[in-house]
């Protein structure tokens, strides 16, 4: 769990960790314009907004992010040429998670 300073899930509990504050909600949404069809760049772009996820969670003071949900979409139609609007959101509950000895070593 230290090489991952944020963990993310979908779940009410960390397994091995117990939940010591509560940092509150988070809905982030994020919208980016890009070409469609393009599995790798819409790969990239979760990637980022989880990223993003993480970094809001760590600067409350949090290492966790429960009840972690994401809700992916894509315009309905193409807006100029070949873009397309990619749109997701994600919301959660960050905390502070204490795990004890479990990352003593």
């Amino acid at each position: 769990k230290s090489d991952v300073p944020v963990e993310l899930t979908n779940l009410d509990h960390v397994t091995g960790g117990l939940v010591t504050e509560y940092m509150g909600s988070i809905s982030l949404h994020f919208i980016r314009e890009s070409r469609g069809g393009e599995g790798a760049e819409f790969h990239q772009f979760v990637t980022e907004c989880n990223a993003i996820a993480r970094s809001h969670v760590y600067a409350l003071g949090g290492n966790a992010l429960l009840g972690y949900r994401i809700v992916p979409a894509e315009s309905g139609g193409r807006v100029y040429k070949s873009q397309v609007y990619n749109v997701i959101s994600l919301s959660g509950c960050a905390v502070k998670i204490d795990y004890g000895d479990a990352n003593a070593a």
